[in-house]
């Protein structure tokens, strides 16, 4: 019979395996409820959610030190990973980003926001999870054309938003 030392280390051990297995196989499973919206510098989601169907609607702040008008929007889901992918580390790839006009473009001016999808602003949402039902999570990348209003160019701004189907 083993010792009580020996007992308590090992009920210890097989505790701490456990529970980094939870977190570990967990991840990215939609378990943690946690929503977020990360873009490139400059810019941030003042408010964001996914609808039932998928699209993402967005209300958009800036603060690049000029105005800038939104002229297209562009969204894709990234693909979860597998139970196997996770266990194994396998790093999943962008995905690619199709950016299509805005019906009605949207002008922001700096340190401000406004609403780009959805609501008052004419804009259907860009839907990013179609294959998600209500209540899942959606992964998917952003992408916004953007100009300048103190130039005359116009550029792709990309990032990523995670959050559940309403």
């Amino acid at each position: 019979m083993p010792s009580t030392p020996i007992l308590a280390g090992l009920v210890v051990v097989i505790f701490l395996a456990a529970y980094f297995a939870y977190a570990f196989l967990s991840q990215g499973s939609g378990e943690s409820g946690r929503s977020y919206c990360l873009l490139h510098a400059g810019y941030s989601c003042a408010a964001f959610q996914f609808d039932s169907a998928g699209g993402v609607l967005l209300d958009l702040s800036q603060s690049t030190g000029s105005a800038v008008t939104l002229t297209g929007i562009g969204c894709t889901e990234y693909p979860l990973p597998s139970f196997i992918d996770r266990l194994l580390g396998t790093k999943q790839g962008i995905p690619e980003v199709s950016v299509t006009p805005l019906s009605n473009p949207i002008r922001i001016e700096d340190r401000a926001h406004a609403v780009i999808t959805g609501g008052a602003s004419g804009n259907a949402p860009p839907v990013c999870c179609a294959s998600a039902s209500s209540g899942a999570e959606c992964k998917a990348r952003v992408a916004f054309r953007v100009s300048l209003e103190n130039a005359s160019v116009s550029q792709i701004i990309v990032g990523d938003v995670t959050g559940r189907l309403r």
